[in-house]
């Protein structure tokens, strides 16, 4: 009964440990989506800021 029972509890836990793993990997991406999309904004408002006060500059010489 013993061995029954800690069959099964390592089936519970196998199952339990593969749940946290998907979880895990979708929070991962998640974070890796949020950070890499912020970064393409601050890239593109850099370069944006950077033309504009080219263009800015250039009809005042």
């Amino acid at each position: 009964m013993t061995g029954q029972l800690a069959g099964a509890i390592s089936g519970g836990l196998t199952v339990a440990s593969m749940i946290v793993r998907m979880v895990h990997d979708q929070v991962l991406d998640a974070i890796a989506d949020v950070v890499g999309k912020l970064a393409s904004k601050v890239a593109i408002g850099v370069l944006t800021i950077g033309v504009l006060t080219a263009g800015l500059a250039a009809p005042g010489q």
